[in-house]
């Protein structure tokens, strides 16, 4: 899956968003099969934010820091990076709607 992973984000960081997406398809069929912890899901979703929130799309952005966060309240999991990411993906959220006040940072 890690391998996976770096494709995703290699192909995002290069703007093949289509080929990020459809890579993700990939990491989520394997997930499905094997998710071994919690965190395994919450990097898929924060990977999708990413790509989202390059293509504009802002409402599938957001439900994809939705489903984030609700897998780290679920699983009571506080730790300074991935509270730091989260927080990082809502701000630029807020950025990308034209909201200039701000985001609550960790």
């Amino acid at each position: 899956m890690m391998e996976y992973s770096k494709m995703a984000q290699l192909c995002e960081e290069t703007g093949r968003l289509n080929d990020s997406i459809a890579w993700h398809g990939r990491i989520k069929k394997m997930l499905e099969q094997k998710a071994i912890i919690p965190l395994d899901w919450f990097y898929y979703y924060i990977g999708l934010t990413g790509v989202y929130m390059r293509r504009m799309e802002l409402v599938q952005a957001q439900r994809a820091v939705d489903r984030s966060r609700a897998i780290l309240e679920k699983e009571q999991i506080h730790a300074d990076l991935t509270d730091m990411t989260l927080a990082y993906h809502e701000a630029e959220m807020k950025f990308l709607r034209g909201d200039t006040r701000g985001a609550p940072l960790v």
